[in-house]
């Protein structure tokens, strides 16, 4: 997804600046951007949980808030309990980049939703090679995958310490 991002964003380049086809193809990008993040984190979800490889647009931020959050504070209580520093840190990290990531679903959510549902609002041009969506740069959108990996990847490190 991020690749066809990619390349929705370089086409929407190629084109007159506030043209019908600029402003699609731009919309396209935001779209991509947003499925890619969603895919990494559903694929983060099913890996710890199996029950959640399925989940919805709307469930995710809710899930990440609430049952994985919880399952995070109750390891860390844990590690606390065994004077386990380095886990006790390794989940306050989880809980922080749990909230982090709901939060950064939300945000692609809306902007996918604008992008898909909300033409009258245009795609505008910043004149260097990049635009943005309702106050969302293109550049901000693109960089919604990495974040999410990363976030991602200190919710799986603690979750691995369920399996310890």
């Amino acid at each position: 997804m991020e690749t066809v991002a990619l390349f929705l964003q370089a086409k929407a380049n190629t084109y007159t600046l506030g043209s019908r086809e600029f402003d699609i193809f731009g919309r396209s990008s935001f779209n991509r951007y947003y499925y890619a993040v969603y895919l990494e984190v559903r694929s983060m979800l099913g890996a710890i949980n199996k029950t959640w490889a399925t989940a919805q647009h709307a469930a995710i931020p809710e899930l990440l808030t609430g049952q994985v959050l919880k399952t995070i504070k109750r390891r860390r209580i844990l590690a606390d309990r065994l004077d386990d520093n380095e886990a006790s840190l390794i989940c306050t990290r989880a809980a922080a980049a749990a909230n982090d990531l709901a939060d950064l679903m939300k945000e692609a959510y809306a902007v996918r939703v604008t992008a898909d549902y909300s033409p009258h609002i245009p795609i505008e041009a910043d004149g260097k090679g990049r635009f943005r969506l309702n106050f969302v740069t293109v550049t901000a959108a693109h960089d919604w995958l990495a974040r999410s990996r990363e976030l991602a990847n200190r919710i799986k490190r603690a979750w691995n310490l369920l399996d310890d």
